[in-house]
């Protein structure tokens, strides 16, 4: 099967879903569950942001995928200490 682009909420020229991040974060992730489900994304200035919102996806990703993964220093600090707790 071929990989599917994975749908994104569309955001301003050059800065994307930026103002939204900053000024109403729960919004902007309802409004992207809503219109997408378990797998959508949007962008925050020249950075996609992918969002994951069943626990398959996230075992998939993170587990079957996780070499493929490139993941912030913030996101791989936070995967880690929940790991060993």
């Amino acid at each position: 099967m071929a990989p599917r682009e994975i749908p994104q909420l569309h955001g301003l020229p050059f800065i994307g879903s930026l103002r939204d991040f900053q000024i109403d974060r729960l919004n902007l992730f309802l409004r992207t569950y809503h219109a997408f489900g378990d797998l959508g994304g949007f962008r925050v200035g020249p950075w996609p942001v992918v969002m994951l919102n069943s626990a398959e996806h996230v075992q998939t990703v993170l587990v079957k995928y996780a070499e493929h993964v490139e993941r912030p220093p913030l996101c791989a600090n936070m995967i880690e200490t929940t790991d060993h707790q």
